[in-house]
């Protein structure tokens, strides 16, 4: 009976530390997303990543253009870089509205097609630099 005990407790005791561990299942490195495919299947990959702890970039594949980042709404912290690089298919950034704390560097270069960043209203700290560039539209 001693011995029941002893393993109850051992077992108990392994639960309680597995169920401290984070619930994030994020990739192990900085991502590059380049095609619509690669954003729609973020949260399909990695189901429970809020927190990143690496960095984000974006790269416009033609074959299959990045329109929109709405599959990323459960990103809350990216403690690498975020950049958003050419994508002239993009009109907002919704799907970053989730989005509180970026710990590098935030960079927008040439979203032609972007008129605000409404998206970005619940972002509250940015680590390092905050680049706007080639934005034509952006007002």
């Amino acid at each position: 009976m001693k011995r029941l005990q002893y393993i109850f407790v051992f077992v108990l005791l392994n639960l309680l530390c597995i169920s401290d561990l984070p619930a994030q299942d994020c990739p192990d490195g900085d991502i590059i997303l380049r095609t619509q495919s690669d954003i729609d299947n973020f949260p399909l990959d990695y189901p429970n990543c809020t927190e990143f702890e690496y960095g984000i970039r974006t790269i416009n594949d033609s074959s299959n253009p990045i329109q929109n980042l709405d599959s990323l709404i459960q990103i809350k912290i990216i403690h690498g870089n975020l950049n958003i690089r050419e994508l002239p298919n993009l009109l907002s950034l919704s799907g970053l509205d989730s989005l509180q704390y970026v710990g590098g560097s935030l960079e927008l270069y040439r979203v032609y097609d972007l008129i605000h960043l409404d998206n970005l209203a619940s972002l509250t700290s940015i680590g390092g630099t905050f680049t706007l560039r080639g934005n034509s539209d952006l007002t």
